[in-house]
């Protein structure tokens, strides 16, 4: 990527764990236009005092199109991080953002079934495995050490609706209206969901959209329908004994 290019426009894709957005991501930078989003806080040098932040560079497509990932258990992490950048510690909240990503916009992801996505978040916990790429497809070991754990579901099921709920305040907050898509809508039409994305940002298109298929691997398994089942009959149990 060329050193002098800048971000003319921004958006942060909005996400709790297990809602497809290293799949968004993936298909977002296919295009070559819509940015490079991924999780950049994590880099050693983000919010470094700096003219032109490396973050800033490895995001942005050549049109200046910026875009970044971010879990909102990391947002007020991602914030103070950026305070130390020049002319931004006293400024709150929304102005800091839109002076460090000009002409920002919101993407929240969500998951219609949030059991299938608490249930693949306490599976993640388990494996430590994140994201599954075709060539990794192969070489997993057997789940033989995961573990069923109704109480720990309901745990991460509520911890998903409670970042929700604080995705949802903050946009209320900052009085911006995010463009909402989610998992299922993606995994069942991954192209005309991109093209959502790029008409909400006012992306220029200058010749068709195309996306090959994700080099990314579902990791839902027999385990997980298992799981579900056995989620299910549990909670039907506690109700008709309530």
């Amino acid at each position: 990527m060329e050193a002098n290019i800048t971000p003319r426009k921004s958006y942060i894709i909005c996400a709790t764990r297990r809602v497809g957005s290293h799949l968004l991501c993936d298909l977002l930078s296919q295009t070559g236009i819509a940015g490079n989003p991924a999780s950049y806080y994590w880099d050693s040098d983000f919010g470094q005092p700096s003219p032109y932040p490396t973050f800033l560079r490895k995001g942005t497509t050549p049109n200046g199109v910026f875009g970044i990932k971010v879990m909102w258990g990391y947002y007020a992490d991602l914030v103070n991080k950026l305070r130390h950048l020049p002319g931004c510690a006293a400024l709150e909240v929304p102005e800091l953002m839109q002076k460090v990503l000009p002409d920002l916009r919101y993407i929240f992801l969500t998951r219609h079934d949030k059991v299938r996505q608490a249930i693949s978040y306490w599976k993640a916990l388990q494996t430590n495995v994140w994201v599954l790429e075709g060539k990794d497809a192969h070489n997993l070991e057997p789940h033989s050490k995961v573990y069923f754990d109704f109480a720990r579901i309901e745990q991460l099921l509520q911890e998903i609706r409670d970042d929700e709920d604080h995705w949802l305040q903050y946009f209320e907050r900052c009085k911006v209206s995010p463009l909402v898509l989610s998992y299922e809508e993606i995994v069942s039409h991954p192209l005309e969901n991109v093209k959502r994305v790029i008409n909400y940002l006012d992306i220029p298109v200058q010749t068709s959209i195309q996306v090959g298929e994700s080099k990314l691997r579902k990791q839902a398994d027999m385990t997980t329908e298992a799981w579900i089942q056995q989620y299910y009959a549990i909670k039907m149990k506690r109700m008709l004994d309530s």
